[in-house]
């Protein structure tokens, strides 16, 4: 998905994830923006400013502690910083859902898969807009669930 874009992406990666750095070695250096996890608010969002700037999207993957779901079409909580920081920035949201893509050792091994791209809006509440969000994606993986 990420190669058929056409326009240039940044995807935010924290320093903690294990993939961070392989993601680096296959999008390029300035298409990742790793970032640590608390404390760091001022210099991420200083950082995402400076992205926008030179004509990027960024993609964030805000899900807290996803490999503690209980099945695969579940969300657990998710992070608020982007939130805030697209509130300060006055920026949009595009909620993307992804169906589960079956891989074998990360080659895809499934063919078929549902993507839904919501409706790019401003946040106004940073906690209501986050708990709509996961309400959102809780109901559409839902919907991916049947097949």
């Amino acid at each position: 998905y990420y190669m058929c874009l056409k326009e240039k992406c940044c995807i935010v990666a924290f320093r903690g994830a294990k993939i961070a750095h392989i993601i680096q070695l296959v999008c390029g250096k300035d298409s990742v923006l790793i970032i640590g996890k608390g404390g760091d608010f001022e210099k991420t969002q200083t950082a995402i400013v400076d992205k926008i700037k030179e004509g990027y999207n960024i993609m964030v993957y805000n899900e807290k502690n996803f490999f503690n779901r209980y099945n695969m079409y579940h969300v657990s909580t998710l992070r608020t910083g982007i939130f805030s920081i697209a509130k300060n920035l006055n920026i949009t949201i595009t909620p993307i859902v992804f169906d589960h893509i079956s891989n074998n050792f990360g080659f895809i091994s499934s063919k078929k898969f549902k993507i839904y791209i919501g409706k790019s809006e401003k946040v106004n509440d940073v906690e209501e807009d986050v708990k709509n969000l996961r309400t959102l994606f809780l109901r559409k993986l839902r919907m991916f669930k049947i097949k």
